[in-house]
C-alpha cells in the first residue's frame, strides 16, 4: 500500500494498493479459504457462500448499513 496526492484536491491523499499489495492479498485470500474449508468441512462451496452472505448480512444489520429489502 502506498499514499498519494489526489490530483483533483491536494489537501488529500488516497491510500493505492501496489501490486504487492495485490499478490499478498491473493495470497490471505487462498489462505483464508483453505483455512475455512478446514473449519467447515462438512459444508460444500456452494453452502459456505450462502452462509458468508448470510453473516455478512448480519454483520451489515449490527453495522446499520442494512435495508429492509
Amino acid at each position: 500500500m502506498e499514499r498519494r496526492r489526489d490530483p483533483a484536491d491536494r489537501r488529500r491523499s488516497r491510500v493505492v494498493v501496489t501490486p504487492a499489495g495485490r499478490r499478498a492479498l491473493r495470497k490471505a485470500d487462498l489462505l483464508a479459504d483453505d483455512g475455512l474449508s478446514q473449519l467447515l468441512p462438512g459444508l460444500t462451496a456452494q453452502e459456505r457462500d450462502v452462509l458468508y452472505g448470510l453473516l455478512s448480512r448480519g454483520a451489515s444489520h449490527l453495522a446499520g448499513e442494512t435495508s429492509d429489502g
